[in-house]
C-alpha cells in the first residue's frame, strides 16, 4: 500500500499530517479504439495518474483525439502521456494476448 495507506488523508481522525506527501489521483476508464491491423475494435482498459487535478473532459477529450484514427495501442499510449502530461497505462486483450503498456511517471 506504500505512502498512499488508508487513513493517511487530511481531516481523518488519528490520521498522521500529510507532511510532504504528495496527491495522487487515478482515473480509470474504458476506451474503445479500432486496430489499424485487423480493423476491429479493441476496448482498452486506461488509467491515467497525475499529482495533480486533471478535469475529467480534459482526459475525455484526449482520448477522443488519440482515437480518432485507427492505431496501435503503443501509439494511443504515447499519445495521451504527451497530451495529458502524467503517467498513462492501457491494457488490453488483443487475439488473445494480454498486452499492458506504460509511459510516464507519477
Amino acid at each position: 500500500v506504500g505512502r498512499w495507506a488508508a487513513g493517511v488523508a487530511v481531516g481523518v481522525a488519528g490520521a498522521p499530517p500529510m507532511g510532504d506527501r504528495v496527491m495522487l489521483n487515478t482515473y480509470t476508464l474504458s476506451v474503445t479504439a479500432v486496430c489499424p491491423v485487423d480493423m476491429l475494435p479493441d476496448v482498452y482498459r486506461l488509467r491515467v495518474r497525475a499529482n495533480r487535478v486533471i478535469p475529467v473532459e480534459d482526459i475525455l477529450a484526449a482520448v477522443e483525439k488519440a482515437t480518432k484514427a485507427p492505431a496501435y495501442q503503443e501509439a494511443i499510449t504515447q499519445a495521451l502521456h504527451r497530451a495529458l502530461a502524467c503517467e498513462v497505462a492501457t491494457a488490453v486483450w488483443h487475439s488473445g494476448v494480454k498486452t499492458v503498456c506504460r509511459c510516464g511517471g507519477a
